[in-house]
């Protein structure tokens, strides 16, 4: 799966309902360290804000993500 792909899904998954890190980490079949690098590059792109434990996704939406290994 390519960078930008995993990514997009990262933010469709926000969209529908929140997901742990390790919930995202296994449907796409990368690391919890990966999903949170992802993460933090969203959030610097304006995308999602992180928050302790996790991100909300900015514009509106209210799904979260928590981070379980926190």
């Amino acid at each position: 799966m390519l960078l930008d792909e995993r990514r997009q899904r990262i933010l469709d998954q926000l969209a529908k309902h929140g997901q742990s890190v390790k919930d995202l980490s296994h449907g796409l079949g990368v690391s919890e360290s990966t999903i949170r690098r992802d993460l933090t590059f969203l959030e610097q792109d304006g995308r999602l804000k992180r928050k302790y434990g996790g991100a909300m996704l900015t514009q509106g939406n209210r799904a979260d993500i928590t981070d379980s290994g926190k």
